[in-house]
């Protein structure tokens, strides 16, 4: 369901630069790029809980000695 939330983000951008880019391109451009930012924290919001997860088990082991 997520990744079809960041599909559906992707298209709608990607839409909206296709139809910009011959009268604005320059509001264009600054979409596209706002349009990677965005995917881009989804994606770091995505695998928040996976590093945190990792982040406890390096602890774990570090202390264990291991």
């Amino acid at each position: 369901m997520l990744i079809l939330k960041a599909a559906a983000l992707a298209i709608v951008v990607c839409v909206l630069v296709l139809c910009l880019k011959k009268d604005q391109p320059g509001f264009a451009f600054l979409l596209s790029l706002c349009g990677a930012a965005g995917l881009l924290w989804f994606a770091v919001q995505q695998l928040r809980p996976l590093l945190a997860r990792l982040h406890t088990l390096i602890v774990l082991t570090a202390n264990q000695g291991l």
